[in-house]
C-alpha cells in the first residue's frame, strides 16, 4: 500500500505574537486605532505623554493575556501638538510619537 508522508511543524507557542504597538491614523485628528500585542502573559501598560514629558493619561494598565488587542483613542479632547505613546510589557518598551491636528 502506499506510504503518506507527515512532517509536523511546531512553534512555541510563547513566541506566536511579537511585542508590538502601532496607533493609525498618526497624525491624528479626532480618533484613532491603537493596535497592541504581548508575547506573553504579563502587565502591560499605555501612557499618553505631552511633549514636555508629562503623563498626559494613562490609556492601559492592567495583566493581560498573550494575544493582539486593539482600543480606540479620543483625541477630540486633546491639544493640537505633538504627544508620545509609551507602550511597557514584559520588560520590554516602544515609544510612539503621534500628531495631534
Amino acid at each position: 500500500p502506499p506510504r503518506t508522508i507527515v512532517s509536523v511543524m511546531t512553534e512555541n507557542i510563547n513566541n506566536i505574537y511579537n511585542f508590538s504597538v502601532n496607533v493609525t491614523p498618526n497624525p491624528i485628528t479626532r480618533t484613532a486605532i491603537i493596535n497592541y500585542s504581548l508575547p506573553v502573559t504579563g502587565k502591560a501598560l499605555l501612557k499618553l505623554y505631552n511633549s514636555s514629558g508629562r503623563l498626559v493619561e494613562t490609556l492601559l494598565d492592567n495583566t493581560m493575556t498573550a494575544g493582539t488587542y486593539s482600543m480606540n483613542l479620543n483625541a477630540t479632547k486633546l491639544a493640537k501638538g505633538v504627544y508620545f505613546l509609551k507602550y511597557e510589557a514584559n520588560h520590554e518598551k516602544s515609544e510612539i510619537k503621534l500628531i495631534i491636528q
